[in-house]
């Protein structure tokens, strides 16, 4: 089985802070899990950020949840996405899936790429994948989508893909390996 750690080294590499995904998560959280397979990725951490607080955001594929991690205690914070999801879903909006790529744009703001493995599910059709900005209401523990990006030919890329906002261009820009 693999796991998704996290540490933090200092200028001089010594390591300041360490969050060890074990001590957090549980096999069950990851809802698509086949026990028989020869390598056993249930985390599957694929990305990290720093939200605007100082905090730590990681996105943990396999379990289809960003996590809030304290950046000095290790606790986490909130959870947001898969089967121990904190938030509910304002608006027309549906569950990320597999996502890659969160990005904290602050004040509770996030971007995040889904490679939407199990969107059809949602939409009726098959899976396609998309980019997506958040707004995080953590008082009322509520997420609401403000922008979202689709491929016109609807395409749908299972693994990478990112996203990112660029401040001194106007738009977002979305990259992924399509499915053939």
């Amino acid at each position: 089985m693999c796991s998704s750690d996290l540490q933090e080294l200092d200028a001089n590499h010594n390591l300041i802070f360490e969050w060890k995904s074990w001590d957090h998560f549980h096999i069950t959280d990851n809802t698509y899990l086949n026990l028989t397979a020869a390598s056993i990725q249930f985390i599957h951490g694929n990305a990290i950020d720093i939200d605007f607080d100082g905090h730590f955001l990681i996105s943990c594929r396999g379990l289809d949840e960003i996590t809030k991690i304290h950046r000095i205690t290790g606790e986490i914070i909130w959870r947001w996405g898969g089967s121990q999801n904190e938030f509910t879903i304002l608006g027309n909006d549906y569950p990320f899936t597999h996502q890659h790529c969160i990005r904290s744009l602050g004040n509770n703001k996030y971007l995040l790429y889904d490679n939407g493995n199990w969107s059809a599910q949602y939409t009726g059709s098959g899976n396609i994948s998309r980019a997506l900005e958040y707004q995080m209401d953590t008082i009322n523990m509520t997420v609401e989508k403000k922008w979202e990006f689709i491929h016109p030919n609807a395409y749908y890329a299972p693994s990478t893909g990112s996203v990112r906002s660029e401040e001194r261009r106007v738009g977002k820009e979305c990259r992924s390996r399509l499915s053939p």
